[in-house]
């Protein structure tokens, strides 16, 4: 996404990531109790992701995370005026990227073809990325691997 950020960034395509909270917390990075701890949690984040993007801190009772659904990993398009021009329960580059050269190519495009905008829903597929969840899981301890592969992969992620 960092990518697809700045090779958009001359199109008047501004891209934020939100935090809102560590998605499966464990033993190293716990719930967040405070807002200090979340500051900190984002901060390493973006330093262990290298992320160039401005980065917005929901708040602690996540106000930000639950109105626009709560999803897990969910990128939106808001364009002029706000309107939604795409929402993903899951970011996936490819898609995000089409999504995007579809919506600025319609804009250029409205008047000389006369187009008008229509609302379109569909469903993607993504491949398992166990590895790299579990690699990424680490950082917050063998609980959050635990939560989500079982305990034998907690246990052969912290073997290594």
């Amino acid at each position: 996404m960092e990518d697809i950020a700045s090779r958009y960034a001359d199109r008047s395509v501004r891209s934020v990531f939100i935090y809102v909270r560590e998605a499966h917390p464990g033993e190293y990075l716990p719930p967040h109790d405070s807002m200090e701890k979340k500051r900190a949690h984002a901060r390493a984040f973006v330093e262990e992701q290298s992320i160039q993007r401005p980065v917005l801190i929901d708040t602690l009772d996540g106000a930000c995370h639950n109105a626009y659904g709560q999803l897990p990993n969910m990128t939106w398009i808001i364009g002029r005026g706000g309107l939604i021009l795409y929402k993903a329960a899951w970011t996936r580059p490819d898609d995000v990227e089409a999504a995007l050269d579809e919506s600025l190519g319609g804009y250029v495009r409205r008047r000389q073809d006369q187009l008008m905008p229509a609302y379109s829903e569909r469903m993607i597929w993504r491949a398992e990325e166990n590895e790299r969840f579990i690699e990424i899981g680490k950082r917050a301890g063998p609980q959050a691997i635990a939560d989500l592969f079982g305990g034998e992969a907690a246990r052969k992620a912290f073997e290594e």
